[in-house]
C-alpha cells in the first residue's frame, strides 16, 4: 500500500463522508424543496436530487484524480532513494581523491602550485558544481603534465592522478544527469499533485456550499452546519449578555 501525507488522507476521509451524506439526504432535500419551489418556473422536485447526486459524482472523480496523483508523487520520491545513495557513495569518493590530490600538490610544492591545477578552493558540496571542479582539474592536470614527490618520496604523475580521477567521475557525472531528470520529474509530479489538490478544494467546496444552501432553504440548519469545508470552519464569536458587555465597555473606557 502507498503511503499518502496525512493532508490528503484527510481529505479523503472528508470526501467519503460528504457524498455519503449528500446521496443519504437527496430523497428528502429534494421532497422539501420541491414543496417550495413546485411549479415555479417548470421546476421539478427531481431536478434537486439529480444535481446532488451528480455533483456528488463529480466530486467522487475529483477525488480519485487527487488520490492518483499524491500516489505518483509518492512513488517519485521512492524512486530516488536507491539513486540518491549511489550518489553519495560516489560523490564521497570523488572529493576523498580530490583532497587527497590538493594535499600531495600543496605538501610536495606549496600553496601555490595549487592554482595551477584548479585546486585553490577546496572540492564544493554541490553535485553539478562538484562535476565542474573535477573536470576542470582533470584537464589540468593532463594539460600541465609534472612529477611530484613527496617528503617521504612518495610519487604524484598529474596525468596518472588524471586518469584515476576520470575513473571516478565518469559514474558520478552519469548518477548526477540521473538526478537531475529524477528532480525534474519530482517537481512535475508534485505540481500535478498540487493542482489535483486545488481542484478538489474548489470541487468540494462547491458541492458543500450547494448542500449547505439547500438544507438552509429546506429549513435543515442542524444538517446544514454539516457541510460547512473544516478547511473554512471558523470558531463562532462568543456573544455576552447585555450586563457583561456593558462592563466590559465601561471596562476599557476607564
Amino acid at each position: 500500500m502507498v503511503r499518502i501525507s496525512i493532508m490528503v488522507a484527510k481529505r479523503l476521509t472528508e470526501t467519503a463522508t460528504l457524498i455519503a451524506t449528500a446521496r443519504e439526504n437527496a430523497d428528502i432535500l429534494a421532497e422539501k424543496l420541491g414543496q417550495k419551489l413546485e411549479g415555479r418556473d417548470g421546476f421539478e422536485s427531481t431536478h434537486i436530487k439529480t444535481v446532488i447526486l451528480s455533483q456528488a459524482s463529480y466530486l467522487q472523480e475529483i477525488t480519485s484524480r487527487m488520490h492518483e496523483a499524491e500516489k505518483a508523487y509518492v512513488d517519485e520520491q521512492d524512486d530516488d532513494i536507491a539513486l540518491r545513495g549511489k550518489l553519495a557513495e560516489a560523490s564521497i569518493q570523488l572529493d576523498h581523491k580530490l583532497r587527497l590530490t590538493r594535499e600531495h600538490i600543496r605538501s610536495a610544492e606549496g600553496p601555490n602550485a595549487l592554482q595551477i591545477y584548479g585546486l585553490s578552493m577546496t572540492p564544493p558540496r554541490a553535485r553539478d558544481a562538484l562535476v565542474s571542479y573535477a573536470h576542470n582539474t582533470i584537464e589540468l592536470l593532463s594539460a600541465h603534465p609534472y612529477t611530484f614527490t613527496g617528503e617521504l618520496g612518495e610519487v604524484l604523475e598529474t596525468r596518472t592522478i588524471a586518469v584515476l580521477l576520470n575513473d571516478l567521475l565518469e559514474p558520478f557525472e552519469q548518477l548526477v544527469d540521473k538526478m537531475n531528470i529524477e528532480v525534474d520529474e519530482l517537481q512535475q509530479a508534485l505540481g500535478e499533485r498540487n493542482r489535483a489538490i486545488d481542484e478538489w478544494v474548489e470541487t468540494y467546496r462547491g458541492l458543500s456550499k450547494i448542500l449547505e444552501g439547500f438544507c438552509r432553504m429546506a429549513g435543515m440548519h442542524e444538517l446544514a452546519e454539516n457541510f460547512l469545508p473544516s478547511f473554512e470552519r471558523a470558531k463562532k464569536p462568543v456573544h455576552l449578555p447585555d450586563s457583561e458587555a456593558e462592563e466590559k465597555t465601561s471596562d476599557n473606557a476607564d
